[in-house]
């Protein structure tokens, strides 16, 4: 079987795939592609198991859901960490701050 390709609306696309192991027989591997300059970059990738040809028609949908859904959580993840290294940058890069300590006695005391 050929690769199955389903482009989105929103310039990426879909590759389904049969597995190169013979011993996978009932295994798909899909794969959310972005176009870059110099080719499509696989972003996010689900094995769909146990499915007969036959039936990864009805499956395709939920499929692309599935790696939206995925590549969406991935993206808000990688977002709040660049917002947060941001932030940091912004409150003390550079900043004169002054550090106000506690006793050395009651560091002693929680060090126990």
């Amino acid at each position: 079987m050929d690769d199955i390709h389903v482009y989105l609306p929103t310039g990426m696309r879909v590759v389904i795939s049969e597995p190169e192991s013979s011993f996978a027989w009932y295994d798909f591997e899909a794969r959310l592609q972005t176009r870059k300059w110099y080719g499509w970059k696989t972003v996010q990738v689900v094995v769909i198991k146990d499915t007969k040809v036959t039936e990864l028609e009805g499956e395709i949908d939920a499929v692309i859901c599935k790696l939206l859904a995925l590549y969406e959580e991935e993206l808000s993840r990688t977002r709040a960490v660049k917002a947060a290294k941001v932030r940091l940058q912004t409150i003390f890069h550079g900043k004169v701050r002054d550090v106000k300590c506690p006793p050395k006695e009651v560091l002693a005391s929680d060090q126990r």
